[in-house]
């Protein structure tokens, strides 16, 4: 369920582009099974995304590396909550979910206040601006088909590096709690290397806007 609620988010910009940032954005906070939550996922990377909108030009790369910097407070927290909710309640991790799920309840608060600015003027912004990189006679104001943008080489490229670095990643995090238990640690200590691996994840944010 994790895996397809993560498949079926290739459609968040287009929902963000049909209705706003906020309606999708609620969705993916939404922790009603675990399919939801691979959408949620996502939903909290895109926030990166998001905050170009609020910026200016010059300062967007330094406005996502301050929003993927943020992945290092919840590096600290995340662990620490989990060590002291997850025997919270009388089954294991279920203190630990319910704990997500008030997190989430607040994302949802925070996404109300915000003022997102409209999608489809800050859209038409940006394709005007970059037509004159862009050659080919099947591109519009309107956006370029997903068929296009999949055969240009820097969307492979990024693509590769998305797919080679995402799996390293994802190894690492998904088999070293499980290893680490098979060999005797505890659950302290694993959530403990989790939050290390963590902070190697987000801390060169704070000077990667500026390379």
């Amino acid at each position: 369920m994790l895996l397809i609620g993560t498949v079926l988010s290739v459609f968040l910009p287009r929902a963000v582009a049909r209705f706003g940032y906020r309606p999708p954005f609620y969705l993916g906070a939404l922790m009603v099974g675990t399919g939801f939550l691979g959408g949620q996922v996502p939903c909290t990377l895109y926030y990166r995304l998001a905050a170009l909108q609020f910026s200016t030009q010059e300062f967007s790369s330094k406005a996502i590396a301050i929003v993927i910097a943020g992945g290092c407070l919840s590096a600290l927290l995340g662990p620490e909550i989990a060590k002291h909710t997850v025997n919270a309640l009388s089954k294991p991790y279920s203190g630990a979910y319910l704990t997500t799920l008030c997190e989430c309840a607040m994302l949802m608060f925070i996404l109300t206040i915000i003022q997102f600015p409209s999608p489809r003027k800050t859209h038409n912004t940006h394709i005007t601006s970059s037509l004159s990189t862009i050659t080919g006679d099947n591109i519009s104001i309107n956006g370029r088909s997903i068929f296009v943008i999949a055969g240009q080489r820097t969307f492979l490229i990024a693509a590769l590096g998305g797919f080679v670095s995402w799996s390293a990643m994802a190894i690492q995090m998904a088999a070293a709690p499980l290893a680490m238990t098979g060999s005797g640690y505890n659950f302290v200590q694993v959530t403990t290397a989790v939050e290390c691996h963590l902070l190697g994840m987000y801390a060169p944010s704070f000077f990667t806007g500026s390379l």
